[in-house]
């Protein structure tokens, strides 16, 4: 078996760690995985193969940056020549760059994960973008909407950079987690229950879900928001829930590693998110055959719920796999402004939909688990043998 190397910050918290950790498992049936971290003093998802603790976890530090960039370097070049891999693949931009400035005999496979047009804030990371574009051999883009943007925005070439959805297998992920269950006895599926999960930051645009919650409320009261997740937004989200007066209605579960028992019984999954690469949760609402309420945000969940269709500008959609909803706007998120949105009303409005149209609801269960088929590892792992042996 040939060896294959997965540089990636570490398999803790983060969509990219989870896909990387998941690929291990992926890969390992025909190749010899090694997963090179940056830092392993927390490992959340499951993997196959070695792990190779670089010693360099992130750092806030300037000094430390540039000692723990260049310690990475050197570790990772010795690496790469004692275990001579066939190739190696890395896993956003600081493992991308470390990937390409340790070439050896290696074919380097960087993977870009979410829409870097929205996320770059400095001309140096674009340049550093643009550059690690040039010197791979191959680039791996999240979603065609991804791959589109780096070649738009970036100058891409498109002979270099090939679409690769992740897998997504229930198996992995729907394990027991009694803590929670214990939780879900006490919720009362007699009212509708939402559910919302990912890390609390602007790009998320879970302030939106709220206000969208307070509109539903006025019609049914006792509505529920099951919040998971954690992040910078976290305390204000829930002063904005008070302020909202929904802060009864919403109950922040926290960071939770398998959260999906609680999507078992859920009236519909929700995404507000303003931007994304796919939105990994999305993958595994449809494994947990849950329906799904998404806006339309670049990119992802149009090549997710409605691939082949097309969506309306003023209200929302019923898409093939998933309803979807117009874009929220990208004000930055403000705990003081609680007037609603155009765009609230019509996600609201869906929500509504789903609770009074049991037939809808119904159809919507039955495709999340038919479009999650696509995703099943065996799928997606024939496509990352294809890039790397070609």
């Amino acid at each position: 078996m040939k060896n294959i190397g997965i540089i990636v910050k570490s398999l803790n918290d983060g969509g990219a760690e989870r896909a990387a950790a998941n690929l291990s498992k992926d890969l390992s049936e025909k190749y010899n995985v090694y997963l090179i971290l940056f830092d392993i003093t927390q490992i959340a998802y499951p993997y196959s193969g070695t792990i190779i603790d670089l010693k360099a976890p992130p750092t806030n530090s300037k000094i430390k940056k540039i000692y723990y960039t260049i310690k990475r370097i050197l570790k990772v070049r010795k690496i790469k020549r004692k275990y001579n891999f066939k190739a190696t693949i890395s896993f956003m931009l600081n493992a991308n760059i470390i990937n390409v400035l340790t070439k050896q005999k290696d074919k380097v496979i960087t993977s870009v994960r979410n829409t870097m047009s929205e996320q770059t804030k400095t001309k140096l990371e674009k340049k550093l973008i643009i550059w690690t574009g040039k010197k791979a051999d191959m680039t791996v883009s999240l979603s065609n909407g991804v791959r589109d943007d780096l070649i738009e925005n970036f100058g891409y070439e498109p002979s270099k950079i090939v679409t690769i959805y992740n897998s997504c297998d229930k198996n992995f992920f729907t394990r027991e987690n009694k803590e929670l269950d214990i939780k879900l006895k006490k919720i009362d599926y007699n009212n509708p229950v939402f559910v919302m999960t990912g890390r609390h930051t602007y790009q998320k645009g879970q302030w939106h879900a709220l206000r969208a919650i307070s509109i539903v409320k006025n019609k049914y009261p006792y509505i529920k928001l099951l919040f998971f997740g954690e992040g910078e937004l976290t305390k204000d989200l829930k002063v904005y829930c008070k302020k909202l007066k929904i802060d009864n209605n919403v109950e922040f579960m926290g960071y939770v590693k398998n959260y999906h028992n609680a999507l078992n019984n859920a009236t519909a999954f929700l995404f507000p998110s303003l931007f994304e690469g796919l939105g990994n949760v999305l993958l595994e609402a449809l494994a947990c055959g849950v329906p799904i309420i998404s806006t339309n945000c670049p990119f992802g969940p149009k090549e997710i719920l409605n691939p082949n269709g097309t969506e309306s500008n003023n209200n929302f959609t019923f898409g093939e796999y998933g309803i979807l909803t117009p874009n929220f706007s990208k004000n930055e998120f403000n705990v003081n402004d609680t007037i609603l949105e155009k765009t609230d009303y019509v996600f609201a409005n869906a929500m509504i939909e789903l609770i009074e149209n049991t037939n809808e609801k119904n159809k919507y269960e039955r495709k999340s688990i038919e479009r999650a088929k696509d995703f099943l590892p065996e799928k997606i792992k024939y496509k990352w043998n294809k890039v790397i042996e070609q």
